[in-house]
């Protein structure tokens, strides 16, 4: 196991041990912009597996997120991320199998006004 495996083994450990917070999600969705941004700017340098190592990565995080995601029934908060982020993967799954650099774009704008929210959540 490379040491960047096993640093993620203790972190996902690490927050799994209590309850997310609203700055665990708006952290891993900014994580999730980024390997959006890097999966968009490989398709434009044609780099098929920079993009396919990016989104591997995005749908990584966002299954781990989704796992932590805990809906407490219709109209919860976790229940809404969840359907977002189901949304949010069969996206990538779209833009990736489609090499569409827009919607790979468009999703990390959805993503960042849910990090809006998400933050004037938390004030």
């Amino acid at each position: 196991m490379i040491m960047s495996e096993t640093a993620a083994l203790y972190r996902n450990a690490a927050m799994m041990s209590e309850e997310p917070t609203m700055q665990t999600l708006v952290t891993g969705l900014r994580g999730l912009r980024t390997y959006l941004a890097r999966a968009a700017r490989a398709l434009e340098l044609d780099n098929n597996a920079a993009k396919i190592a990016a989104v591997t990565r995005a749908t990584e995080l966002l299954t781990f997120m989704q796992g932590i995601t805990q809906p407490e029934g219709e109209g919860s908060l976790g229940a809404t991320l969840s359907g977002l982020y189901t949304g949010f993967h069969l996206g990538m799954t779209r833009a990736h199998a489609a090499n569409d650099v827009a919607e790979f774009r468009a999703i990390a704008t959805q993503i960042a006004q849910l990090e809006d929210e998400l933050k004037k959540l938390a004030d």
